[in-house]
């Protein structure tokens, strides 16, 4: 049964809303370009003549996605006619840039959408939208199009840059879906209804402007982008974040970071003959007045502590110290270069000093994501890595108490270390001594030290008394390598728990002998250490001195419940104990090792008699 149109008084919406439909004096203007017949040819709906004025079916109305929408080729003024250039005086007008809308559509067609006859690519010179009884075949579009572009920037002279702001099409019809009403006829057959759906929902107003979804400046002017590169490599640390594909992108992370430090170098380097740097001047102002907002509330979330999905981006920059938990501890590294993966995705170049001896540079690839798990905040501290400038938990107070520890231990040095701390102590013990030594471990091991350039950081002085002082300071080493005299082993301390070695003057006086022979014993090591010359009578022995009184033998009841005989040996030592190794003939403090490394101290160990 054939279906009957309803009339021009009226039309139905959703849920059997009745809307009036417009008069002639109610719709937007109608002007169209001459690139209108062409696009007329490409509907597969066919054009009705008049309808505005005459009896049409609802049916048969066409898309109007041509209502609003003039083409720049025909609007007076444009670049049809001869630019209109004032008078300066003789001088060269200032720099400018312009903003062009483009919407972007992928053509897709299916039962909610038609798209099919929708150009790939489209240029505006005003914000796109959609209007007043446009259907969900519309064109997301702007009023005046742009037909030539080539031709229309040829035009817009001094042309610094060119502003693009991109538009996607299916994704704006998305979001204005729900804003459409449907006009079908009540009594229209349904399989009719569902193969023109895409035509018989219409919009009752004008739609808000789209948000673009990326933003892009492109470099119209001659010379220009090679004079901004010259300009930045005049500083290596923003040098090394500039990215020509990327740096001129929205969010325009490069500047957020750089901006202040190019306007420093544009005011030294610029004179008046430079036909760019007013372009440069004019590029830092667009992209300053269009990211100030958002500049503003990543600082004070980053001032917080804080840092948002959206600012995420913005975290990182070059050239500052990185640090990164590791093992326990704090690892700072110097940020070479900052590329971002995704927006939640960040990777970082960089790199930290190695020690063998001297200082050499090690490189090595950070990988920071975004964790929120669904919030919308999240401390800096949850990060795999953060940056310095922004913690709030005096890392820079250990940093730089860490580079004192290590400077002194940069040659042989005797310390103690405190609770056993570190992945290679199983079980955490009290203090014990260590002997720092990276010059014999790196004899006895050579495979645990790879090659590095000999020429590396030879501006660190390792005969100065203080550390490097700025940024070099903050990268010193976290663990160093060192030979414990408890156990006999080589182990990786960690910097951050050594400690100097804290002797107990009173050990010798706790020794129960009559004060004629502790005078006697004192001045024995005494003269021993005023003494350069080789005076002991066992041959080498080291520089240690032992000596045994005969009639001070004692008797020690021992572990495995039987009596052993002790002599009391007064030794070059770094403990005070009772040995069980008994007829060993070693010393408690660490025989030949002790020995080796020269411990030269006046302390009282027991040992077995000889």
């Amino acid at each position: 049964m054939e279906h009957q149109e309803t009339g021009p008084a009226e039309h139905h919406g959703t849920e059997g809303e009745t809307l009036p439909l417009p008069s002639a004096g109610d719709l937007p203007d109608t002007t169209t370009g001459s690139g209108d017949e062409e696009i007329n040819r490409k509907r597969k709906r066919p054009k009705t003549r008049d309808y505005f004025e005459q009896d049409v079916p609802v049916s048969e109305w066409p898309p109007l996605e041509e209502q609003g929408t003039a083409s720049i080729t025909n609007t007076p003024g444009n670049f049809g006619a001869p630019p209109f250039v004032p008078n300066t005086g003789g001088q060269l007008p200032p720099p400018k840039h312009i903003v062009v809308y483009r919407v972007i559509c992928d053509r897709r067609n299916n039962a909610e959408e038609d798209h099919s006859q929708h150009e790939d690519t489209a240029y505006y010179q005003d914000e796109p939208r959609l209007f007043y009884r446009d259907t969900r075949g519309s064109a997301l579009r702007g009023r005046y199009q742009i037909q030539d572009l080539e031709a229309y920037l040829g035009n817009q002279q001094p042309l610094a840059f060119v502003v693009y702001k991109d538009y996607d099409c299916p994704r704006y019809h998305d979001l204005m879906q729900k804003q459409f009403i449907n006009i079908a006829p009540e009594n229209m057959r349904r399989a009719s209804f569902l193969r023109e759906k895409p035509w018989f929902q219409a919009l009752r107003d004008d739609t808000e402007p789209a948000s673009a979804v990326a933003e892009q400046i492109s470099i119209y002017q001659d010379n220009l982008v090679v004079a901004l590169e010259s300009l930045i490599s005049q500083d290596a640390e923003i040098s090394g974040f500039w990215n020509r594909e990327t740096s001129l992108r929205e969010p325009y992370d490069y500047f957020y970071h750089c901006h202040k430090r190019i306007r420093e170098l544009l005011s030294t380097v610029a004179e008046p003959s430079d036909t760019t740097s007013p372009s440069i001047t004019l590029l830092l102002d667009y992209i300053e007045s269009e990211c100030r907002d958002q500049w503003s509330a990543a600082d004070r979330i980053f001032e917080q502590g804080n840092v948002t999905e959206d600012t995420f981006s913005k975290l990182f920059r070059p050239g500052e110290i990185i640090i990164r938990d590791e093992d326990g501890m704090t690892q700072a590294y110097i940020a070479d270069h900052v590329g971002t993966v995704t927006s939640s995705r960040t990777s970082i170049s960089c790199w930290k000093l190695a020690f063998d001896g001297a200082f050499h540079r090690e490189n090595d690839q950070l990988l920071v994501e975004w964790r929120g798990g669904g919030k919308d905040t999240l401390a800096l501290q949850c990060l795999e890595a953060r940056p310095l400038r922004l913690d709030k938990t005096r890392q820079q107070v250990q940093l730089e108490q860490r580079a004192i520890k290590f400077w002194q231990c940069r040659h042989r040095r005797l310390v103690s270390y405190d609770g056993l701390h570190g992945s290679n102590f199983p079980v955490p013990t009290g203090s014990h001594k260590f002997m720092i030594d990276v010059d014999t471990h790196r004899t006895l091991y050579p495979r645990k030290y790879p090659e590095y350039p000999s020429n590396e950081h030879a501006e660190i002085d390792l005969s100065e008394d203080e550390p490097p002082s700025g940024k070099i300071g903050f990268l010193m080493p976290a663990k160093v390598p060192g030979f414990g005299f408890h156990d006999k082993k080589w182990r990786s301390l960690q910097v951050d728990h050594i400690r100097p070695v804290d002797w107990n003057e009173n050990a010798f006086k706790r020794v129960v002998l009559k004060a004629s022979k502790k005078e006697l014993i004192e001045a024995l090591v005494t003269s021993h250490l005023e003494n350069n010359e080789a005076t002991d009578v066992i041959e080498g022995k080291g520089t240690g001195l032992t000596a045994l009184p005969a009639e001070l033998r004692r008797h020690w009841y021992g572990p495995r419940k039987r009596w052993q005989e002790y002599g009391i040996c007064i030794a070059f030592g770094d403990e005070m104990g009772l040995c069980r190794s008994a007829g060993r003939g070693r010393c408690l403090p660490g025989g030949k090792d002790a020995d080796r490394y020269g411990t030269q101290c006046t302390r009282v160990g027991f040992s077995p008699r000889p």
